[in-house]
């Protein structure tokens, strides 16, 4: 790594020298409740600026340590710290000769910046100049090949993806669509699941919608539904369903030809979660009138009406919703209909006893406890 030089950012060693003296005169109950063997951000922020020569080493070493002790967040020290953490430093690090210089460092602060906002007081309290250093980057690394490259440019991705479960973020990340749908087209999988999964959670709200359509985002989520690797599929497939909820992403997938794509996605072969967003997409999308002899004519209803017998009513919901949009015009009251809809309630219901039979014949069979309440999801 190069050497630190501080002539070439006079305010840096002026930012470490103020945080120092800050620091020293919080009070003692400011100071996290963390044991003194973790890495904190307080440490890396009063060492990251160091301008001697060894400074670098000592950075990564401390960052390297960080990101390690909180690889797993469910026994991550900074996850479950309720103290909010100054991320100004790591973040404009970004900016500095040193660490654009350095890959491995610089992979460091991306990586220990992508852990901080997984807790929701740092995500929560964001500002631009914390963000857009991150998402810059995806601009230099974003269309790599291999190596240390993809690695930076897949942890920016999922930094956006973590950031943007505050709805405040979103702006600020918006600038980097682009470069997220360039990352779909990569050969490497780490990074296409990454930019898919930053992609659905910018899709959650309109302003991100409108982004990733205008930016020809829904053809580069939907070449990908041909992947081999359902992680991909199943992060495509979720950006669809967010991006089909407004028209203009309906006709995008329509005029793109993805349709057919979608409707292949409820075959068997297919976990229930990719199912369930491919029946959420075609729901939303038979509302319009043209989409509905085009998902009809790529044997849509039998497969559709296979998903009512499952045991999983967030399946059989849009699947429901989609027939009966299918089979009619939506908010049509007549006899026909409403029958329809008694069918298809029959269904559901008959899917779930289904389960429900197998969860106990399975119970007394093995001499075992039935279903419990499952465990928390990891993040």
């Amino acid at each position: 790594a190069s050497a630190y030089s501080p002539s070439k950012d006079p305010q840096q060693s002026q930012r470490a020298a103020q945080y120092g003296a800050r620091q020293a005169s919080s009070t003692p109950r400011a100071q996290p409740l963390i044991p003194l063997e973790f890495v904190t951000v307080e440490a890396i922020n009063k060492m990251i600026f160091e301008s001697d020569v060894n400074g670098p080493a000592r950075v990564h070493k401390l960052l390297s340590r960080f990101v390690e002790e909180n690889r797993d967040a469910l026994q991550s020290p900074n996850y479950n710290n309720p103290q909010k953490d100054d991320l100004s430093y790591m973040a404009s690090a970004l900016h500095h000769v040193t660490f654009l210089e350095s890959r491995p460092l610089l992979l460091a602060v991306v990586r220990a910046l992508k852990i901080c906002v997984r807790k929701s007081v740092n995500r929560n309290n964001l500002q631009a100049m914390e963000i857009v250093p991150v998402t810059d980057l995806l601009g230099q690394f974003g269309v790599a090949g291999s190596g240390p490259d993809v690695e930076i440019a897949t942890d920016v991705a999922n930094f956006v993806l973590n950031v943007c479960y505050c709805v405040r973020n979103v702006t600020h990340v918006l600038g980097c669509v682009p470069h997220l749908v360039e990352c779909l087209k990569s050969d490497q999988e780490c990074l296409q699941i990454a930019a898919a999964g930053a992609l659905q959670s910018i899709c959650m709200y309109e302003e991100g919608k409108d982004r990733v359509i205008s930016c020809v985002g829904v053809a580069g989520v939907l070449a990908l539904l041909h992947s081999q690797n359902l992680k991909v599929v199943e992060r495509c497939i979720g950006t669809l369903h967010n991006v089909s909820t407004v028209w203009a992403g309906v006709h995008s997938i329509r005029d793109n030809e993805g349709l057919a794509l979608v409707v292949a996605l409820l075959e068997e072969t297919y976990p229930p979660e990719v199912k369930r967003h491919a029946a959420g997409v075609l729901q939303n999308c038979s509302r319009d009138k043209d989409s509905v002899g085009i998902i009809r004519e790529h044997n849509a209803i039998p497969l559709l009406s296979n998903l009512l017998f499952m045991d999983d009513l967030t399946t059989q919901m849009p699947a429901t919703g989609a027939l009966l949009n299918l089979n009619g015009i939506c908010g049509d009251q007549s006899e026909e209909r409403q029958a329809m809809k008694s069918t298809l309630g029959q269904c559901i219901a008959i899917g779930l006893l289904s389960g429900m039979m197998e969860e106990c014949m399975a119970a007394v069979e093995s001499d075992k406890a039935g279903p419990g309440g499952g465990q928390a999801p990891k993040r």
